[in-house]
């Protein structure tokens, strides 16, 4: 998904703006389905953001998130 933003370039707003509910759920409940190809850049944005926010531990550690925040 990432290579696949890289490789459509980076648009503004990709993360700000939204797609449609609708569509990224149901890309969510078919993503080892999905061919990322034919998403537009604002989807997969959309999709990667949801993914990252539902994974169920984040995606760094307590121990780690403290240390970043000692920073």
């Amino acid at each position: 998904m990432i290579n696949q933003i890289k490789k459509k370039g980076i648009v503004e707003g990709i993360f700000r703006l939204s797609a449609l509910n609708a569509r990224v759920d149901e890309i969510m409940n078919r993503l080892s389905l999905t061919n990322f190809d034919e998403l537009d850049p604002i989807e997969l944005g959309a999709v990667l953001k949801k993914f990252v926010h539902d994974l169920p531990d984040g995606v760094f550690s307590d121990y780690l998130q403290q240390q970043i925040i000692h920073i």
